[in-house]
């Protein structure tokens, strides 16, 4: 079973949801990180140019990315280990096929309801506006 009794559609369109977020992180990381090189490119310091960007919010925005990304793929890893599982396929057929060991297999297998409960957006700083 998806996690937390998800129905499949519902955990595909959690990691897809999930995805599209990472994508407006990573963009708007991405234009932050290119402007901080133009000033560098010009010779101003990293104080100067730490006066008018938030070097905080970039490493927010990448560690955001990262949780929403480690999130989504333990959700497609268990959904389709469970799947494969129920088809007959073993542990080390399955970590074959999904490119893990077949101990993660395991492990993905035997999560805890509770343990992936929360949404991958739950406790997390919404977008500014200008992002959505």
């Amino acid at each position: 079973m998806p996690l937390d009794g998800e129905t499949t559609s519902t955990t595909l369109e959690v990691v897809a949801d999930a995805a599209e977020r990472v994508a407006q992180e990573q963009l708007a990381v991405a234009e932050a990180v290119r402007e901080i090189g133009e000033q560098r490119k010009a010779g101003r310091s990293w104080s100067r140019i730490m006066e008018r960007h938030d070097a905080a919010e970039v490493l927010t925005r990448l560690r955001r990315s990262r949780r929403l990304v480690g999130d989504a793929t333990t959700r497609v890893g268990r959904l389709v280990a469970e799947g494969m599982a129920r088809e007959g396929a073993s542990h080390r057929a399955i970590a074959d096929r999904l490119g893990l060991s077949h101990q993660r297999v395991t492990s993905l297998l035997n999560l805890h309801p509770d343990a992936s409960r929360r949404s991958p957006m739950e406790g997390q700083v919404p977008l500014p506006d200008a992002l959505h």
